[in-house]
């Protein structure tokens, strides 16, 4: 049996305050990945399993004690460890943007990127997939919002070769209001992306393998 867990430490000494844990509300698993703070609240954002398959899990808590605000459940499913990766970005508005991956037959597995708002409701929801390798694999590791308030996200495509000889890295901005794509850029000397940082002049840093 596990949880997704959030500790609160004073960043100036270290000082542990307060930790919570949050049960998943079907099976008995849960797993956070990441999380971000929007003024007095936290976001939270992992899988959690079923028995069967995983299903993308986002909490919203307060930071003062950690109390549940609200929780969302996106219902699609993935059955493969390989790709349990998620991220979160929260704007100054209190909405927040989430990612990570799910899988059918049609498809394989794409990654899922979706806008709550501030109360939970889902303003748009993406699929990023490769329709040319269907029903091989993309994915999205992680996200982050750029200087304008858009959002990037990044991860892994594949082309219509094999698993091992046809992996690249992919990043993508997105349209923060509307979720339309603004740019996608393939990177063929990397296999999979998802960490980024943006400096003051709004220039995109990308890691990956």
């Amino acid at each position: 049996h596990t949880d997704f867990c959030l500790l609160k430490y004073n960043a100036a000494n270290g000082n542990f305050i307060w930790s919570r844990n949050y049960p998943s509300p079907i099976g008995n698993k849960g797993e956070a990945y990441d999380c971000s703070i929007n003024g007095s609240t936290v976001f939270i954002n992992g899988y959690i399993y079923t028995g069967t398959t995983y299903k993308l899990y986002t909490v919203k808590c307060g930071t003062s004690n950690g109390d549940t605000l609200w929780t969302r459940i996106n219902n699609e499913n993935l059955d493969s460890l390989q790709f349990i990766h998620s991220g979160c970005v929260a704007d100054n508005s209190g909405n927040v943007y989430i990612v990570g991956n799910c899988r059918n037959a049609t498809k394989g597995v794409y990654g899922r990127i979706i806008k709550y708002d501030v109360s939970g409701n889902v303003t748009w929801s993406k699929i990023y997939e490769n329709p040319i390798n269907n029903p091989l694999n993309d994915a999205i590791y992680g996200c982050i919002l750029d200087l304008t308030g858009n959002l990037i996200v990044g991860g892994a495509t594949h082309g219509t070769g094999t698993y091992t000889n046809d992996n690249y890295l992919i990043t993508l901005r997105y349209n923060a209001a509307t979720g339309d794509t603004l740019w996608t850029k393939l990177y063929t000397g990397g296999h999979s992306g998802g960490g980024f940082a943006i400096d003051a002049q709004g220039y995109l840093y990308v890691t990956g393998v």
